[in-house]
């Protein structure tokens, strides 16, 4: 998992405290989309999508890794239906 900051850089999360991806060939996924918590401390605001859901529920989108160090980058067109995953989750209920 990874996100990008302002200005779109981004480092792998392995786990918690593990920067990287382990070695091999992984499905990529890209999201803009984030539930939220309006209850937290503090309140996290809800991110609507914009990424198309080519590249993110329906992605396609693959890279293999290496050992040692790895820059990845996806150049998205920004095409194609985009897709709420709050609004799937309510049509399968």
């Amino acid at each position: 998992m990874a996100v990008t900051d302002a200005n779109g850089e981004y480092s792998l999360l392995y786990s918690s405290d593990v920067h990287g991806a382990k070695p091999g060939e992984h499905r990529v996924t890209i999201s803009s989309f984030t539930e939220g918590d309006p209850d937290g401390d503090p309140p996290v605001a809800k991110v609507a999508e914009r990424v198309p859901y080519k590249f993110n529920l329906r992605s396609e989108l693959s890279t293999t890794v290496s050992r040692g160090e790895n820059t990845v980058n996806f150049d998205l067109a920004t095409d194609g239906p985009i897709v709420q995953p709050d609004q799937i989750r309510a049509t399968r209920e």
